[in-house]
């Protein structure tokens, strides 16, 4: 029998049996495409590695966003906009 641990922002602590093997296989299939897969020594806890993981979900999105309206924008154009120099 396997084990899965998911961590999640929302301070919830649930525990479940899955008994089908391919519905395991399908949870599996769906965690692999809506979860960052962490290695054994990746401590989630840290606030650093934590904001790291959500800026690169965030550039993900941004960028898939990108791909699906075809518009994007120069650094240069958002300096400007947001009033950096």
């Amino acid at each position: 029998m396997g084990e899965i641990v998911i961590k999640i922002p929302n301070n919830m602590k649930r525990r479940y049996l899955v008994t089908d093997s391919a519905r395991a296989d399908a949870l599996i299939d769906v965690l692999d495409h809506s979860a960052v897969r962490l290695k054994n020594d990746f401590d989630p806890d840290s606030p650093s590695r934590i904001e790291d993981m959500r800026d690169g979900e965030s550039a993900l999105r941004n960028l898939n966003e990108m791909r699906t309206t075809g518009i994007s924008h120069t650094v240069d154009e958002l300096r400007k906009e947001f009033g950096i120099s």
